[in-house]
C-alpha cells in the first residue's frame, strides 16, 4: 500500500503527470491565442510533454518556453502557409459541393483527399519540428515520407485530432479542453516517437546514454 499511496507511488505519480499535462495544456492554448502561432505553440506542447511529462526531464513551463524561443519564427511562417492551403481547400471544397448533384462529385473527392494528406503530414511535421534540426524543407519532406511511410499511424492520429476537437467544442464541456488535448498529446507520443526513433541517427561514442529522447 505504501508504494501505491507514498510520496513515490503510483497515485501521487499520476496526480502529478495530470497536473504537469493541464498546465501545459493552459500554456499551448494562450499561446495559441495569436492564430498565427499555432504551430510553434503545438511542436512546443509536444516537446514539453514527451521531455518534461514523459521522459521527467526539464520543468513544463522551462522546456515549453525553450522550445517556443526555437520554433516561433518559423513556426509562424508554416502556420501562416497552412492556413492559406487550409482556407483554400475549404473555399474550394465549399465550390464543389454547391455545384455538385446531391452533394457528391469527383472535385469535391479531391478536396477531401488534400486536406487528408494535408492533415496526416502535418500531424507529422509538429514532432518532426519539435525533434530534428535542419532545413525547413527537408523537414517538410521528411514529414511528407513519415505521413506515407506510417500511414496507419498518421491516418488515426489526424482523424483523432478533429474528433477530439469536435467533441470538445460540439459535444462536451468546454472546461474539457484542459483534459483532452494533454491526455491525447500523451497517448499520441507513443507511435509518434515510434516513427521518430527511425529517422534518428545513431548514438555517437561521446553521446550520453541516458538522454532523454532515446529513452523507452
Amino acid at each position: 500500500m505504501k508504494e501505491f499511496f507514498g510520496p513515490d507511488g503510483t497515485v501521487v505519480t499520476v496526480l502529478t503527470k495530470c497536473g504537469q499535462l493541464i498546465f501545459a495544456t493552459v500554456l499551448w492554448l494562450i499561446c495559441c491565442i495569436p492564430v498565427i502561432t499555432i504551430v510553434p505553440a503545438t511542436t512546443s506542447f509536444y516537446y514539453t510533454v514527451i521531455k518534461s511529462i514523459r521522459r521527467d526531464s526539464g520543468y513544463v513551463a522551462k522546456e515549453f518556453f525553450r522550445s517556443m524561443k526555437r520554433t516561433v519564427l518559423k513556426g509562424m511562417l508554416i502556420s501562416i502557409v497552412c492556413l492559406i492551403i487550409g482556407a483554400g481547400i475549404w473555399f474550394g471544397r465549399q465550390l464543389a459541393l454547391a455545384r455538385s448533384e446531391e452533394g457528391v462529385n469527383t472535385l469535391l473527392w479531391v478536396y477531401n483527399l488534400l486536406a487528408v494528406i494535408g492533415a496526416c503530414i502535418l500531424v507529422c511535421f509538429i514532432p518532426v519540428f519539435s525533434r530534428f534540426e535542419n532545413t525547413m524543407v527537408n523537414l517538410i519532406k521528411l514529414s511528407f515520407v513519415m505521413a506515407f511511410r506510417y500511414i496507419y499511424i498518421s491516418l488515426p492520429l489526424a482523424f483523432g485530432v478533429v474528433f477530439a476537437g469536435w467533441l470538445v467544442l460540439t459535444k462536451l464541456p468546454m472546461l474539457t479542453i484542459l483534459v483532452i488535448p494533454g491526455a491525447f498529446c500523451y497517448l499520441a507520443t507513443f507511435p509518434v516517437e515510434h516513427m521518430l526513433k527511425a529517422y534518428m541517427p545513431p548514438a555517437s561514442e561521446d553521446e550520453r546514454e541516458d538522454e532523454w529522447y532515446r529513452q523507452e
